[in-house]
């Protein structure tokens, strides 16, 4: 009998340490990847002399984050995804996006989204995507 009781009241601390630990996991490092709209640009809009779009992307995580997949959606015109590397904590990379052919009609709107396949378990995944656009 006192196997028993031993027994259950292990698997019953053990059970209580599962659900009380599984509210802690945030307190662990992740990282958290943005968009980030670099200093003095309007609307996340910073074009190339080729009709690319540069989109930044930043890890201000805690942890690194590996390698994922970058989104600018342009609307009507279509959409257009990338890879994005691997980043350190607090490093920012820049993806090039070609902008499709009549977007400036006569502005070019378009919606940026980090980490679109939701391959990084991120500390905060509610702000992986930023509205901008382009004046035409």
């Amino acid at each position: 009998m006192k196997k028993f009781i031993s027994a259950n009241l292990t698997i019953i601390v053990l059970l209580f340490s599962m659900i009380i630990l599984s509210g802690c996991f945030s307190l662990f490092p992740k990282p958290d990847l943005i968009p980030v709209n670099p200093q003095g640009l309007a609307g996340f809009c910073d074009l190339d002399g080729s009709g690319n779009l540069r989109v930044y992307v930043k890890n201000q995580g805690d942890a690194p984050a590996g390698s994922s997949n970058a989104r600018v959606s342009f609307g009507q015109f279509g959409e257009v995804i990338k890879p994005v590397p691997a980043l350190g904590v607090g490093e920012t990379t820049t993806v090039l996006f070609p902008v499709p052919a009549g977007c400036f009609n006569p502005d070019c709107g378009f919606e940026i989204t980090v980490d679109v396949y939701n391959d990084i378990n991120e500390s905060k995944e509610n702000n992986n995507s930023q509205t901008g656009n382009c004046l035409g």
